[in-house]
């Protein structure tokens, strides 16, 4: 089967030249009725928890909100640094991907399917996996990134599946601020980064942010003591953790339109030998490639009636290159073959929702969703001789609604309550409750207490990835699922201090 994987890539570099015919006849005057980055810090304010901006005492979660100062004052260079420096999460690494484990549950190489990952309030969990990378193959620079909304807990209820133990939403930031940036960075390890961005509005009311960034890195050499033996190099991997590749972003607004559109392509080497391969080989590699575009709208229809939708389409790739021996006894020549692993799926969906403020001491989201993932392709072959373990292909409609309420019982007390429901073609239909009630004993202290349900859909490579070899398919597979009883304390002690 003959696959292509250039038509996003063509795709991506169409809309960057669009987007630069267009703002080349644009006056270059910022728009002067944009809030500044101080004004906005002045009051943290987090839209993922709900689907609608609320303030952070507001929020039926316990959300931490990173913002772009923070990054700098830190140093982060990569989202996997970001995530290890918040509360409750921690970051490992196989040397190949960065895993996150949130309050002490993280099993090993998991791919963050317990993690809902959003862009702007884009989805990034692939189709295959359900994973969204948090390394240098993560969608966007760190530099673009204006904050990262952090927050914690179930919350299916609002985004279905993969919200399980959580959500991490990252925002962008505005065109004005970043006008044209050009950076270099060399850090340990030979590891080279370049990015330059532009952003700008203009007079006619569009707003531009585009930005590209390349990396490469030579990485470290690796003392694996399971492999300390002179025929395996005394356990030392050499030069076998290099990491190049690239990301590109593009964002277009106009009005109550957004257009946005963001790829990577990352290669790595990797030292560790998993999967029983040889070691010390560098046939060992793996690409990951991916590729979205999101259009939204978002209006207000009416006084206390907010509308907005969305439609999207999201590529993913992966080809891994494994080197074995098949030589079935230690006497026997060596019969060295390379098992290629590739997997690919594309989804393409929409979204919208209502928010109705017009009844009294209510704030009430209703809204639908619904996901069509179509070829989903996966293979896994050994190259010379030619052998096929593995060829598998599917497709996978998912449709949900939802609802919820923030009712207002006093100046001092909130009530939230929300439920969805999603159905899928491949397994049972769910359905997600949450509810939060929320005090305000005063200004600088909130009492938070949550319940929540969430569940967790088996992925792509959960259910069809059967090579009677490593794995087998498993029949019947049910989703995980968490309910939660959870209190929240926060104390503002002062202006600085929480």
């Amino acid at each position: 089967m003959k696959h292509s994987s250039t038509s996003p890539f063509l795709l991506f570099a169409a809309l960057l030249y669009l987007a630069c015919a267009v703002s080349s006849a644009s006056a270059q005057e910022t728009d002067l009725m944009d809030l500044n980055l101080e004004d906005l810090l002045k009051v943290e304010v987090v839209s993922s928890a709900s689907r609608y901006e609320q303030s952070l005492s507001d929020a039926p979660s316990s959300v931490t909100i990173v913002t772009r100062k923070d990054i700098q004052t830190f140093g982060y260079r990569t989202m996997a640094e970001l995530i290890n420096g918040v509360r409750g999460f921690y970051v490992t690494n196989d040397t190949n991907y960065s895993h996150t484990g949130v309050r002490g549950f993280g099993r090993p190489s998991d791919f963050d399917t317990r993690l809902l990952v959003l862009l702007n309030g884009h989805r990034l969990n692939d189709s295959i996996y359900a994973s969204s990378l948090f390394g240098l193959d993560f969608m966007i620079d760190i530099d673009l990134v204006e904050q990262v909304e952090i927050v914690r807990g179930p919350s299916s209820s609002v985004y279905g599946t993969n919200a399980f133990f959580g959500v991490i939403n990252i925002v962008t930031r505005k065109p004005d601020d970043v006008g044209l940036e050009v950076s270099s960075d060399i850090e340990k390890h030979d590891t080279y980064q370049e990015r330059v961005s532009y952003g700008e509005s203009f007079e006619n009311g569009i707003e531009l942010l585009a930005s590209f960034t390349r990396f490469d890195s030579h990485g470290q050499d690796f003392y694996f003591p399971e492999f300390d033996a002179p025929e395996t190099n005394n356990g030392i991997a050499n030069n076998l953790d290099g990491e190049d590749g690239y990301s590109a972003y593009l964002q277009l607004s106009f009005e109550d339109f957004t257009i946005s559109s963001g790829m990577v392509d990352r290669n790595k080497d990797v030292p560790a030998a998993p999967f029983e391969t040889l070691f010390n080989d560098p046939i060992f590699t793996t690409q990951d490639q991916r590729f979205f575009i999101d259009a939204k709208y978002s209006t207000q229809l009416s006084e206390g009636t907010q509308f907005e939708t969305r439609l999207f389409y999201d590529w993913y790739e992966y080809r891994g290159y494994y080197p074995y021996d098949y030589a079935e006894e230690e006497d026997e020549d060596p019969f060295y073959v390379t098992n290629k692993d590739f997997s690919r799926g594309e989804r393409i969906g929409a979204q919208a929702n209502v928010i109705l403020t017009s009844v009294e001491n209510n704030k009430i989201v209703v809204g639908t969703e619904a996901r069509e993932v179509f070829n989903i392709d996966q293979t896994n072959v050994d190259v010379d001789p030619a052998y096929t373990y593995l060829d598998s292909f599917e497709n996978e409609t998912i449709w949900a609604l939802y609802a919820q309420d923030e009712i207002t019982l006093t100046d001092w007390a909130t009530l939230h309550v929300g439920l969805r429901f999603d159905d899928y073609e491949s397994i049972d239909s769910e359905i997600s409750p949450r509810a939060g009630l929320i005090f305000h004993p005063s200004d600088s202290s909130n009492l938070k207490f949550l319940y929540g349900q969430a569940f967790r859909a088996p992925n792509a490579f959960e259910l069809y990835y059967n090579d009677a070899e490593t794995q087998k398919a498993p029949q019947n597979l049910k989703p995980e699922k968490i309910d939660t009883w959870e209190f929240v304390y926060e104390q503002q002690l002062d202006k600085n201090v929480r």
